[in-house]
This record gives structure tokens, C-alpha cells and sequence, in this order.
């Protein structure tokens, strides 16, 4: 009984909802990703390693998968989190005792 409710759950809702068409892969070495609703944008914290991008906060296109901001934020940029408006985004540093 319960497979046939979760499987009339899925065709209902499932298939009209989600449209994937294509994947992206990004050359990217992040540590954390994050999607903004409110702009409709992905943004992911990368490692220090990274040639490109090493250290920075950076605004992917989801549609795209072109990267279209990236901001140094500093040493080794972990975890990531919006503010309750989307209007600020925080950022834990490895190794240092900020935010």
C-alpha cells in the first residue's frame, strides 16, 4: 500500500515539477554549495587549492554553468548560509576563528 501512494506521489508531482533536461560539471573545488531562490543563482565556497578560483566566493549560473561572480573572501572559505532575506551570505573560515 505504501509503494503504490509514494509511486502515485511521484508520477502526480514528481514529473511535472522536476524538468532536469542536462548536467552540468564544473571544474571546481569546492567545499560547500548553496542555492539562492531569491536570484536564482548557485554559490560555493572554493579551496584554497583551486588554481582559478582558489579562496574565493563564487555566483554560478545554474542554467549555464558559467561562474559570473567571484569575490575573494579569504583563507580556506568552509561552510556557507544565507540570511533569513537572502540579502547576506556568511562564510566559515577553516583554521581562524571568523565569520
Amino acid at each position: 500500500m505504501k509503494k503504490i501512494i509514494i509511486s502515485l506521489f511521484l508520477i502526480l508531482f514528481g514529473f511535472t515539477s522536476l524538468k532536469a533536461e542536462y548536467l552540468l560539471k564544473l571544474q571546481l573545488k569546492s567545499n560547500k554549495i548553496a542555492y539562492d531562490w531569491k536570484r536564482s543563482c548557485i554559490y560555493a565556497t572554493v579551496k584554497g587549492c583551486d588554481d582559478h578560483y582558489g579562496n574565493n566566493l563564487v555566483a554560478i549560473d545554474p542554467k549555464t554553468g558559467k561562474i559570473i561572480r567571484n569575490i575573494f573572501v579569504g583563507s580556506e572559505p568552509t561552510q556557507l548560509t544565507f540570511s533569513t532575506d537572502s540579502n547576506y551570505i556568511y562564510i566559515c573560515f577553516d583554521g581562524i576563528s571568523s565569520v
